[in-house]
């Protein structure tokens, strides 16, 4: 898929990532419609499983939807002072390049643009196995792919918490990242 990068640079430019300001260990956030198929929660019951393992983080959540009041209540039940609601924000790429890692933990995707633009904004993505994630996240710096299950997301939270010195070493890689438009449309016409 092509990408609009100089939209995505445009937007960047105007929003400034005020609302990630957390300073109790890795900045996390994703942008995601509260839907049962983004399953917002296992990413939730994974952030206070690590939580509650001693890796502090603060997890920012930009989006909305059918789900939201049985999130907030799961967040808490679960008494999660570290999960921050957002809102919907029609410009979210200031807070996502703000933050030091992107988590999609969705059940299903047909292509995770976010991924994209996560990688293109310069920060580092957390991810399920879903269609599409293994063609964007192709170098160590980018990212990890998890198993598509409660385990699997579990697991890759905590990996990726347990060393906060990689995932700042990951962005600073990530600022000469380059999104491959050129070799995309090289492809497609070679097809043609």
């Amino acid at each position: 898929n092509l990408m609009d990068t100089k939209r995505i640079e445009k937007c960047l430019s105007e929003s400034k990532g005020e609302e990630i300001s957390g300073t109790d260990g890795p900045n996390l956030i994703s942008v995601v419609r509260f839907h049962p198929q983004k399953s917002v929660d296992r990413l939730l019951i994974a952030s206070d499983l690590a939580y509650r393992k001693g890796l502090h983080h603060t997890l920012y959540l930009i989006g909305g939807g059918e789900e939201e009041e049985k999130l907030r209540n799961l967040v808490k039940e679960r008494d999660m002072h570290h999960v921050v609601f957002l809102g919907y924000q029609a410009n979210p790429y200031g807070d996502m390049a703000k933050a030091d890692l992107f988590v999609l933990p969705s059940l299903y995707e047909g292509f995770a643009t976010v991924i994209s633009e996560s990688l293109i904004v310069g920060t580092p993505v957390l991810t399920t196995d879903v269609s599409g994630c293994h063609e964007q996240i192709v170098k160590p710096e980018q990212g990890w792919i998890v198993k598509n299950s409660q385990e699997g997301l579990n697991h890759g939270l905590e990996e990726a918490l347990r060393d906060p010195e990689r995932l700042k070493k990951m962005k600073e890689q990530l600022r000469s990242y380059h999104y491959p438009n050129e070799e995309i449309l090289r492809q497609f016409m070679k097809v043609l």
